[in-house]
């Protein structure tokens, strides 16, 4: 085997690998989205308190382990429900 050929084949290999994690993480943050009355009630709680939205972002990533914009989302979610 030719050594481009070697390299041809851990690139590809890392490519593979790279494409795998993304999906797994993808997975992982489709399944921590998941409802959690306990947490949305928290979360409620803070708002009401007067607790900034930031203050309750951070704390459903530190819960959660989700990224910014998914914190967000779940924030606006629970904030629009108090509303309702």
């Amino acid at each position: 085997m030719t050594q481009f050929t070697s390299f041809f084949i851990i690139i590809a290999l890392i490519l593979y690998i790279i494409v795998l994690k993304r999906r797994l993480a993808r997975a992982n943050q489709k399944m921590a989205v998941q409802p959690d009355k306990k947490l949305d009630q928290e979360v409620a709680a803070m708002l009401q308190r007067g607790k900034k939205t930031v203050r309750a972002i951070k704390y459903v990533r530190d819960q959660t382990g989700l990224g910014l914009l998914e914190a967000k989302q779940y924030v606006d979610r629970v904030q629009s429900n108090l509303h309702c």
